[in-house]
């Protein structure tokens, strides 16, 4: 016999996005259910992603009302100076040049020690996020579990899972990442354009 849950939102994708969605709709009463490919407690650990995340004061403030915030802030690092300049690379018979033109972003023009954002670690909002969700009970973490099928009708989304599950509601939610698969089947269209540009993204120890 299958077992369905039934909730009012159904969130495929686990991740920051998702997690954080689930807890926003939690606390607004809609009961949820997130749904991810990957193991909890895999995504929990520190090898998991290495990445970072910048929270402007406004994202900040969602942490905050939901609770969240406590669990981070030891962890997080104030953005006091945002610098924005441009320039050609040097090469063999070019030396680059720095563009004289630039955009400044100072903190303190806000006053009372109030940071433009922060930098924190994508662990640590995993982990407080993955924590606040396993204390509410309007939330079914389905996870590790792959989607199998969705289909519609009338009345809900019905998503099957691959080992056996269903989930039925009168939402669904796609947050699986940028090449999302449910995106694609419900025909939803993006655009997109390249730069032609690289960048490269390293953590460095300092004095």
């Amino acid at each position: 016999m299958t077992k369905t849950f039934q909730c009012d939102v159904a969130i495929v994708g686990g991740g920051l996005a998702g997690s954080l969605a689930a807890l926003a709709l939690s606390s607004r009463g809609f009961s949820c259910a997130l749904i991810d490919a990957a193991d909890p407690a895999v995504m929990r650990e520190a090898a998991f992603d290495g990445r970072t995340t910048a929270l402007s004061y406004a994202c900040a403030r969602v942490f905050k009302r939901l609770g969240l915030w406590d669990a981070i802030e030891p962890e997080a690092e104030a953005i006091r100076d945002i610098l924005v300049t441009d320039g050609r690379a040097g090469g063999r018979l070019d030396k680059g040049k720095v563009s004289s033109f630039y955009l400044h972003f100072n903190s303190r023009e806000l006053g009372e020690d109030q940071p433009l954002g922060w930098i924190i670690e994508n662990r640590t909002l995993r982990d407080a996020m993955f924590g606040a969700i396993e204390k509410r009970g309007d939330i079914a973490l389905l996870a590790p579990a792959r989607r199998a099928a969705t289909e519609y009708d009338n009345a809900f989304g019905r998503i099957a899972l691959e080992d056996g599950r269903e989930v039925a509601a009168s939402l669904i939610a796609a947050a699986d990442g940028r090449y999302s698969a449910l995106r694609a089947e419900a025909g939803i269209k993006t655009n997109h354009w390249r730069y032609a540009q690289a960048g490269i993204v390293t953590a460095v120890a300092h004095e």
